[in-house]
């Protein structure tokens, strides 16, 4: 193993954390879980190590969050997700399709949903769809805010 500052090390150089992460998964087998802490302690690669050795009863999914900007990227990000997952493209391109009709409408540099569309829906139907592909196992969010 070669020193790697402020890079991503493939899973199987993430050492040192097995005892730590083994005691996230007993507790996300009682309720959800949120790791915070200073930059550069390794939050990243934990989530990134639980991802790769999930347990199968988990469908796990690792998204960043630091390059979303609008509700509308967050959206379309799951519904990738769930496009990945799938391997199936209708359905969901249908879906993101409904949601790129939206007109959005801009304050500053945030980009909202205009005002009579309900992105609501649209975030719920796609939290829906990654639920359906879990089949029967329990969907893990890995959401990370890296950058």
């Amino acid at each position: 193993m070669q020193i790697n500052p402020g890079g991503r090390l493939q899973t199987k150089d993430i050492v040192g954390r097995d005892q730590e992460i083994a005691r996230y998964w007993d507790i996300l087998n009682r309720q959800g879980l949120v790791i915070s802490a200073e930059r550069r302690i390794g939050k990243t690669h934990i989530l990134l190590k639980m991802r790769d050795e999930c347990p199968g009863c988990y469908l796990p999914v690792y998204q960043d969050l630091e390059a979303f900007h609008s509700i509308g990227d967050l959206v379309r990000s799951i519904y990738g997700k769930a496009q990945e997952i799938s391997g199936q493209s209708s359905p969901i391109k249908a879906m993101l399709a409904k949601w790129s009709a939206l007109a959005p409408k801009r304050i500053g540099n945030i980009q909202l949903p205009a005002p009579d569309s309900t992105w609501q829906t649209f975030l719920s139907d796609a939290f829906d769809h990654l639920i359906g592909l879990a089949n029967n196992r329990r969907l893990l969010l890995l959401w990370d805010e890296s950058l």
